[in-house]
């Protein structure tokens, strides 16, 4: 189905106003302003039906909006004069009407906002790091995932060894001079972090799995052949950045410079955005019972409770810099699911990833005045923007994901670099 475009405009609001020139008292000219200014709102949706029942059923689908909305310091609709005189001698200029603070082009927006500009104000992730993102989601919510995965842990501790004693390398480059301990420090932050956190986590997880372990099996038993909706909520990301304008900004209209005096001090733009992400989906797999019991059944325990099992998940993480590849890529979660919808008869019923952004962007001239104080001296708008999108989910999306490295993230590479200086 092809989704369908919508839009429209509210809370319409005519600005306008008329500037008399006089010299000497004589009129010499009368200029007319008019601003038509609304919020916006584009909805793109194939249409769906509410309410949406049970939720075993597919009744969604592709679907996003975008609004706009204004607010400004003072009431726009009011009207406000302005007199002008004796610069240059003999000249008047009289002003009457409405004002909007005006540093970036606000009014504009307001006035002739198209799809490309309410994209650009409220900016989305995209639907490839969306899609990468709902893959992760899916390989953290499906419901034969094991409690454990002591399929990678067990294979590295053979493969490297348990990691060294903290500190011992550093205690050994004691005597090497300083370049000796700057690169053993690297080596040493690699130990904690490739060696003591993956070990700890994989203690910390086997004995959740064992505590749990009865209760684990029942509830997948219970759920065999069922429809099952889980979600994942990943953490929302929240941001400000201030700008400087242009001295030379002033409201609408701008007449003439006689009738601003702005002392200075920059218009300022404070831009926060607030990003949230999540995915829901239904799920359906099939266990049998039988085979859980007898020498099989320890074999298919260990599997469901603590991942022991050879599968395309475990063959990627025992990949060199497979790790790095899923900082970008996300390979990773691709194996994940690969190895999960291969067994059990898992099936994603339905699937989707949500964004929901907000954007208040609040524009302000801290020095402007006018004669006779008539403009607050503080004049303000505030534009804010919503974003609201879902995307059908596949298990298998691969794209680029996220915007640049972590702190710890580059910490790792930074660490590996001193290693190898």
């Amino acid at each position: 189905m092809t989704l369908v475009k919508k839009s429209r405009r509210f809370r319409p609001l005519t600005l306008n106003g008329t500037s008399i020139n006089k010299y000497q008292g004589n009129v010499t000219s009368q200029n007319s302003y008019e601003r038509k200014i609304c919020e916006h709102q584009m909805t793109w949706s194939e249409g769906h039906p509410w309410p949406r029942g049970s939720g075993v059923i597919e009744q969604g689908g592709p679907f996003e909006t975008i609004r706009t909305r204004y607010a400004a310091s003072f009431d726009l609709s009011s009207k406000f004069s302005i007199r002008q005189i004796g610069n240059p001698n003999g000249f008047e200029r009289d002003y009457t009407g409405n004002f909007m603070p005006d540093p970036s082009g606000s009014s504009a927006f307001l006035q002739t906002a198209t799809e490309g500009d309410l994209r650009g104000f409220v900016p989305s992730l995209g639907d490839s790091a969306i899609g990468a993102m709902g893959t992760r989601a899916i390989s953290s919510s499906v419901p034969t995932v094991p409690t454990a995965d002591l399929g990678v842990a067990l294979a590295e501790i053979y493969r490297e060894g348990l990691p060294s004693l903290v500190g011992a390398q550093l205690y050994k480059a004691r005597g090497g001079g300083k370049r000796k301990v700057v690169q053993e420090s690297g080596s040493e932050y690699l130990n904690i972090a490739f060696g003591y956190l993956p070990l700890l986590t994989a203690i910390r997880d086997m004995a959740k799995a064992v505590i749990t372990a009865d209760e684990h099996v029942e509830q997948l038993l219970r759920d065999s052949g069922k429809n099952v909706r889980r979600s994942y909520t990943f953490p929302i990301e929240r941001t400000m950045v201030e700008d400087k304008l242009s001295t030379s900004s002033f409201p609408w209209p701008s007449l003439t410079l006689y009738h601003w005096t702005n002392t200075g001090i920059q218009p300022v733009k404070h831009t926060s955005v607030e990003r949230r992400v999540w995915f829901d989906g239904c799920y359906t797999y099939y266990i049998d019972p039988r085979v859980l019991t007898g020498l099989r059944g320890y074999a298919e325990k260990a599997r469901l409770l603590y991942g022991l099992t050879i599968n395309p998940s475990v063959v990627w993480n025992l990949l060199p810099w497979s790790w790095l590849i899923d900082w970008f890529a996300g390979v990773g979660p691709i194996m994940d699911n690969l190895s999960a919808f291969s067994r059990d008869g898992l099936t994603l019923r339905y699937g989707y990833t949500m964004e929901h952004i907000r954007v208040t962007q609040t524009q302000s001239y801290p020095g402007l005045t006018t004669p006779g104080g008539v403009i607050p001296r503080r004049p303000t708008i505030t534009l804010q923007g919503e974003r609201k999108l879902r995307r059908e989910q596949s298990p298998f999306v691969i794209g680029l994901q996220g915007t640049g490295l972590n702190l710890r993230q580059a910490a790792i590479l930074t660490a590996l670099g001193i290693k190898r200086v």
